[in-house]
């Protein structure tokens, strides 16, 4: 699913994609590659490499 997800962001030109998450779907994300961001414990982002 994160494959296809980024996968689908390269083919749009897409560089970021943020979430919000809570409870245990902060977990399901972080382990999917997104990041907590230093501005917002809640927010997170799955960046792709070029």
């Amino acid at each position: 699913m994160v494959e296809a997800l980024i996968d689908g962001m390269r083919a749009n030109g897409i560089r970021s994609a943020y979430a919000i998450a809570d409870g245990g779907g902060t977990d399901l994300l972080l382990a999917c590659g997104f990041q907590l961001q230093a501005s917002r414990p809640w927010a997170l982002r799955l960046g792709r490499l070029v």
